[in-house]
């Protein structure tokens, strides 16, 4: 169940962040200052339009602002190779291997530099539809960003969709723990059907399980042709 005390301590945890108190952020929405913490006092939440124009501020998704992220882990956010937190610095190793040479913002620590980050994705992501809090806020689980612009992002960096994604520019190791070099064609293949991928991805649950069921019955199909080709073939 939605709750006001819930939505208030995640807009503060956003806005200590930013370095912005409660009152500084409500003038900007043009929301009387006391209003925001009668939410947390009575645990009311506020008309569905003034939480999309928080969200739109905090540049977050109005579903985290509701009900948070309660599958995502911290500490697996913090660690993990194949995390959202790994993913954006890679994004970022990647820019400074591309511009360093020419940029002499870039330090050695830059990666924990929040002000130098922020800068150097402004300088070269502006226009990129996907601004320094987006991609911040969605590496702490607070919004979603479509797949393609991690693509855009590759290509305009010199680098793969496999590195950002993974760190890796080989296959993931098979069981016998032998890693493949990664094989361009097949990539080529998948990017061909990228657009089917993210329609799917973004297909409602009773879509997807009638997708699901079609694919199923194909491979049905597909399997009978098979054993029959075997047949008239043994003959």
């Amino acid at each position: 169940m939605a709750s006001g005390i819930e939505l208030i301590n995640r807009i503060d945890e956003i806005l200590s962040e930013k370095g912005k108190s409660r009152k500084e952020f409500a003038k900007e929405l043009n929301i009387q200052p006391n209003t925001m913490g009668n939410w947390k006092t009575n645990n009311s939440m506020p008309p569905a339009d003034t939480i999309v124009q928080i969200a739109n501020a905090l540049e977050v998704s109005t579903d985290w602002l509701i009900n948070g992220n309660k599958d995502f882990e911290e500490e697996e956010h913090l660690y993990r190779q194949y995390s959202r937190y790994s993913i954006r610095l890679r994004i970022y190793e990647a820019l400074k291997k591309k511009y360093e040479k020419e940029d002499n913002r870039f330090t050695p620590d830059f990666l924990n530099n929040e002000s130098l980050l922020r800068e150097l994705h402004y300088y070269y992501f502006n226009g990129g539809c996907v601004s320094y809090d987006i991609l911040y806020n969605w590496s702490k689980g607070r919004c979603e960003i479509n797949t393609y612009f991690f693509d855009q992002w590759a290509q305009s960096l010199n680098t793969t969709l496999q590195f950002i994604l993974t760190g890796s520019k080989v296959l993931i190791p098979t069981n016998d723990n032998y890693s493949k070099p990664f094989e361009e064609d097949l990539y080529n293949l998948a990017l061909e059907f990228r657009n089917e991928l993210y329609s799917l991805h973004n297909f409602s649950t009773d879509r997807q399980k009638h997708a699901k069921y079609m694919l199923n019955e194909l491979m049905k199909i597909e399997h009978l042709e098979y054993l029959e080709k075997n047949k008239q073939s043994s003959n």
